[in-house]
């Protein structure tokens, strides 16, 4: 089996190929920056196209000769709705057994990135294609990274929403779990729409004081600092709109869904949030210890 993953070394790709491959499956990754093209052989895929899947030349090049589709689109795209609807007429002429869609929990008509995904649903949805689409929640792997310098390590948290609107999580690992049972199994998910949600729902206040428990626990404070100064003026308007409307929105609206199908799907829940907390602190200290 042939599969294609855009967006190879972004959040959901770097956990995705190694799966994948591990799994037995052929990957083929296209990558618009060809400084990543060694990583993502590293990683596990088996071919690496460089260029911009939007564009058609590169779309029927990366489609030709593959069985399955992963699309997961980079942040911040623009004219994504346009280059969907062409990679699905591609796909179809391509006789695509299996066309997977990386969304998101709860599209809303208020934010831009969420509309365009609701539209590339619906296209996909009246399409001929075996589809399965996966609406994943927040990324705890994103809100709370564990970098070096940052909260784990040296206990510095910035937090990226703030308000007492409710949020639900996922990690990029259960997600990735989920694509890789999807693509493996195939027909039992055709036609398919999965929200994937950890169990809990929290308020910035409830999760950074589950934060500054754990770190406690571990002899770590918890310093709240400012993030780092973005200059937007550098950043493509498209994405400038995105950044400024979601922070706006996800402060004031609650963000929940619900653990049930993850759950049914994998037949264990998705880590929480307290349990992915600590498992970056045991990273950490198994990191120490290896070091002495």
């Amino acid at each position: 089996m042939k599969v294609l993953v855009t967006a190879p070394f972004g959040n959901q790709g770097r956990q995705l190929l190694p799966k994948l491959a591990a799994a037995g499956i052929d990957v083929r990754a296209v990558e618009v920056n060809p400084a990543f093209e060694k990583n993502l052989y590293d990683l596990g895929a088996k071919e690496v196209f460089i260029g911009d899947f939007r564009r058609d030349e590169i779309m029927e090049k990366c489609l030709d000769g593959v069985d399955k589709l992963y699309l997961v689109l980079p942040n911040g795209l623009d004219n994504v709705i346009g280059s969907v609807q062409r990679m699905i007429r591609v796909a179809e002429e391509n006789n695509i057994e299996h066309f997977v869609f990386s969304s998101c929990l709860n599209v809303v008509r208020e934010l831009e990135q969420h509309w365009e995904k609701y539209m590339m649903e619906s296209d996909l949805m009246g399409s001929n294609l075996n589809y399965t689409i996966l609406k994943p929640a927040g990324y705890i792997d994103v809100h709370f990274p564990d970098l070096d310098g940052g909260i784990f390590d040296a206990g510095n948290y910035s937090p990226m929403i703030a308000g007492s609107a409710v949020s639900s999580f996922i990690t990029c690992n259960n997600i990735t779990d989920v694509a890789v049972k999807v693509l493996l199994e195939g027909e039992p998910h055709y036609f398919a729409s999965y929200d994937l949600c950890a169990p809990g729902y929290y308020k910035e206040a409830d999760s950074t004081a589950l934060l500054k428990k754990v770190l406690a626990e571990a002899g770590k404070e918890l310093k709240i600092v400012p993030p780092p100064e973005m200059n937007m003026d550098m950043l493509p308007s498209h994405l400038r709109d995105i950044l400024g409307r979601i922070m706006v929105y996800h402060t004031h609206h609650p963000y929940r869904g619900n653990p049930f199908v993850y759950t049914a799907l994998m037949g264990k829940t998705a880590t929480t949030l307290e349990e992915y907390f600590r498992e970056c602190v045991e990273k950490r200290k198994s990191f120490l210890r290896q070091s002495v």
